[in-house]
């Protein structure tokens, strides 16, 4: 069997598509960097380890090229993807060139987009430039929109539906882009932080942490019982690879400890709902950041009443982030997953629709919390065209991550639709996350949101401040005192 052959079985695995493989095994991406300084240095990391999680097939060039595979292939091997096709060279044409740096690239190419990031700022196009500025934000978002505009021009006559926009000049900054405008390279004190989830979302949101250039102190949870599987690699920024059997909130509070000895991490490799019922109504949580899979889960973490939240989410082709700190005025968490009581469908059916097993199924694999059996997985797998071995002897509910930061494309008018993981919308997710945090830190007050779609320019517009609803169990309980609803 030819080298070729072999990716392409690899691929098959991964994604259940042969067609999809077939397209991503074609395409050959150039990144050039002649740009040494250090928001050039984070700019190629992010680049490298957002577009390889995806792209088989990457040539390295220029100054930090033997960094950028390294990258690369650790990303790869996350995701038990094939690496043969990334190494440090160049070629005279391309399909994609990704240009870091002023010199141009010495390669022709359908797409050479210049990619440039400072600091809170983010660029595509001639006008960027990159500085010694040590702040990942600027990078990690550049990096995200350039990763997702190599997927729209390889894909773009299967996305026209969406009416995707072909971004080549591009510059803004992050902070008005969040609407987190207050927002400053400070040292971070996040005592009272706790993560719930620590998925595709989350990951990104604790790369930024991880490489944040000032001290970040306090004591914080991370909450989940998941630990890593096969699918992740392909959809969490950053993450690393790993041997056996590797819970996800170990991984990450090792790393958070190595990045910031003074920060106190706690790994609490549970559900949310025993991590509260051991922590106890004595301790209340002062600020949640959900990285959560479903609006049923956001509203069971809202239901734990946090003080504060941010909350990261990707839908499709939309990503997003918010900030609750309700006050009676201000939206908390569950305002803005408000339960539809009128709607035909409930968690069941919700479930039932979106795995194909049957109503039974679903209800008994939820209350009891029980694993999909293999002829269970077998028929979620049909269902979603989506590999079995991504779904054995996992929780009903642990199957959303598998299925999340994902869209349904059809590649080939003759092929089934394919669920195609999107680390760059995890990322872009993680990125207003973060930003979201830092304004909570610096200003806990009123309550905003943020969303984007990831084949779109950014804009200013896509925030806006979040009010408490009627409906909001929560606050009716809670905050409707102090808004003088009952008098």
């Amino acid at each position: 069997m030819s080298a070729f052959d072999k990716n392409t079985q690899a691929l098959v695995t991964q994604f259940g598509s042969d067609a999809l493989a077939q397209r991503l095994l074609t395409t050959r991406i150039g990144v050039h960097t002649s740009d040494s300084r250090l928001s050039a240095r984070l700019l190629g990391d992010v680049l490298a380890d957002c577009i390889a999680r995806l792209w088989p097939n990457i040539d390295f060039c220029g100054v930090w090229a033997d960094r950028q595979l390294q990258t690369a292939e650790s990303a790869v091997l996350s995701g038990s993807a094939p690496g043969t096709g990334l190494k440090v060279a160049w070629a005279d044409s391309y399909d994609v060139v990704l240009q870091i740096g002023d010199e141009r690239p010495p390669a022709s190419a359908p797409l050479i987009l210049r990619v440039a990031a400072d600091g809170w700022m983010a660029y595509l196009g001639p006008e960027g430039h990159c500085s010694d500025e040590g702040n990942p934000v600027g990078p990690a978002f550049a990096a995200a929109i350039a990763s997702a505009q190599v997927f729209r021009h390889v894909f773009r006559s299967e996305l026209a539906d969406i009416e995707p926009e072909a971004i080549d000049k591009l510059a803004f900054d992050v902070r008005q882009i969040c609407g987190t405008p207050l927002a400053a390279a400070e040292e971070l004190d996040l005592d009272g932080t706790v993560f719930m989830g620590t998925g595709a979302v989350t990951h990104a949101l604790l790369w930024l942490l991880e490489n944040w250039p000032k001290k970040a102190t306090g004591a914080i949870d991370l909450v989940d019982p998941d630990p890593y599987g096969s699918s992740n690699g392909q959809r969490y920024a950053f993450m690393r690879p790993f041997a056996g059997k590797a819970m996800k909130v170990s991984a990450l509070a090792e790393r958070l400890r190595l990045a910031h000895p003074s920060l106190t991490v706690k790994p609490c490799d549970q559900d949310l709902n025993t991590y509260c019922q051991e922590r106890g109504y004595a301790l209340p949580i002062v600020r949640a950041v959900t990285g959560l899979d479903s609006p049923e889960a956001r509203r069971q973490a809202a239901l734990k009443l946090p003080q504060r939240t941010i909350n990261l989410w990707t839908d499709e082709h939309r990503c997003g982030g918010s900030r609750f700190a309700p006050d009676g005025d201000a939206a908390c968490l569950a305002c803005e997953y408000v339960e539809d009581v009128t709607a035909a469908m409930d968690e069941t059916a919700e479930f039932q629709l979106e795995t194909g097993l049957q109503p039974q199924e679903v209800r008994q694999l939820l209350d009891a919390s029980g694993h999909l059996t293999p002829e269970q997985a077998a028929t979620v797998a049909r269902h979603r065209g989506v590999p079995v071995e991504k779904l054995l002897d996992m929780p009903l509910r642990s199957v959303r991550p598998v299925l999340c930061a994902s869209a349904t494309v059809q590649v080939g008018a003759d092929t089934p639709p394919a669920d195609v993981p999107f680390a760059f919308s995890s990322l872009l997710a993680g990125v207003a996350g973060f930003m979201m945090l830092l304004s909570d830190l610096r200003v806990p007050q009123g309550s905003v949101g943020w969303n984007q779609h990831v084949f779109k320019a950014p804009s200013k517009f896509m925030h806006s401040p979040r009010y408490m609803r009627a409906g909001c169990a929560c606050c009716s309980l809670v905050y409707a005192d102090a808004a003088g609803v009952n008098g």
